[in-house]
Order: structure tokens, then C-alpha cells, then sequence
């Protein structure tokens, strides 16, 4: 049976994690600070803090209580939104989220689209996340992740991320192993413990 979403759950966590009340993820002040709130990301890396691109898979298995993976997301996102990197969201990733999360095909217990929207909604006002969004460029990028990567189906999704975050000379944070097939490409994984 797939791990189900606790509803309730969900619902306080989601409200508790971005407020600082309880478990969950704690953040800075929702409202955005003069010069802080960082926008959309600039292809090419540029000026200014590092931006780690997040697969939804990561964002999934952080609300999810069910999943094995739920404790190591939860507690990378918390960390990733606390800290001086900013978080790169992408459209595709975003609607992933929203889609997967609310599919009861998916989970026993999916959440809302009125939880889920507002989950996105707390992201957005997070001053650490951006919107990461392909330069004019981009489709030389990808181009060649697919012809190097032999990518087809469902991998194309996974090539469009991967050259996303090589254009903005970001890291990718995902569980999905299929990322290691893109030249070039920096990775984390919440997943796997670091050894020593």
C-alpha cells in the first residue's frame, strides 16, 4: 500500500512550519525584508548567494510523513530555507508538487488543493527561495543533455531540471538517481547520510 499524507497533519505542519510554531519547518519572517527578497535567479550563477534547484521529489517526501524519506527532506528543506544559499523553485517543479501531492490516485490521503496551494503560496513568500526560469539560451543546454544523456520519456522531465540548474550554475537537491547521467551536473541528496 503507498504511503498515505496525514491530512490533518499536513495541514498543521504546513501552517506550523513557516510561523515557527512547533516541529516543522521554521523559517525567517514571511514578509519579505527590503533587499533581501531575492526574486527570480539570473542565469549563469552571477553575483550573490549560491541557488540549489529542488526536485519535487524532495519537497514530496518533506510533507509526506508516511515516506521513509520524510525526516531527511524535512530537516534539509528547514536547513536550506535557514541558510545563506537560495532555494530555486521552477515552474515544472512547483505544479509536480501541487499535482502529485493532490492525487489520490497517489497517496491514501492526498491534501487539498486549497493545502497544497497554500504550502506553494509559503514557499514563495520564503525570502531565501527564488524562481528559477530558463534563459534564450536554454534550449542549446538542453539539447545537448538529451543527445549526451541519450534521454527519452519520461527522463526528458528529468534532462529539462538538470539543464535548468546547470544554467544557472546552480546544485540540484533530489532523491532520484537518474540526475547522475547529466555531464557536469552537481547533486545533493537529502537521502543518503554522509559518511564519516
Amino acid at each position: 500500500m503507498p504511503a498515505g499524507w496525514s491530512r490533518a497533519a499536513a495541514r498543521r505542519d504546513s501552517h506550523r512550519a513557516f510561523h515557527g510554531q512547533g516541529a516543522g519547518f521554521r523559517r525567517h519572517d514571511a514578509r519579505p525584508v527590503p533587499g533581501q527578497y531575492r526574486g527570480t535567479a539570473r542565469a549563469s550563477g552571477g553575483p550573490g548567494p549560491a541557488v540549489i534547484v529542488v526536485d519535487a521529489n524532495v519537497l514530496l517526501y518533506a510533507y509526506n510523513r508516511r515516506s521513509e524519506h520524510h525526516e531527511a527532506c524535512r530537516s534539509w528543506l528547514e536547513s536550506a530555507l535557514r541558510g545563506r544559499d537560495s532555494i530555486g523553485l521552477s515552474w515544472p517543479t512547483v505544479l509536480a508538487f501541487v499535482r502529485i501531492a493532490t492525487n489520490p490516485r497517489v497517496f491514501a490521503r492526498p491534501l487539498q488543493i486549497a493545502e497544497a496551494v497554500g504550502i506553494v503560496d509559503e514557499w514563495f513568500d520564503c525570502p531565501a527561495v527564488v524562481l528559477v526560469e530558463p534563459s534564450p539560451a536554454y534550449w542549446a543546454t538542453l539539447r545537448r543533455q538529451l543527445m549526451e544523456g541519450q534521454v527519452a520519456g519520461p527522463l526528458v522531465s528529468d534532462a529539462a531540471l538538470a539543464s535548468l540548474a546547470l544554467e544557472h550554475g546552480a546544485t540540484l537537491c533530489t532523491a532520484d538517481r537518474d540526475f547522475r547521467r547529466f555531464q557536469g551536473l552537481r547533486l545533493v541528496d537529502p537521502t543518503v547520510r554522509a559518511h564519516g
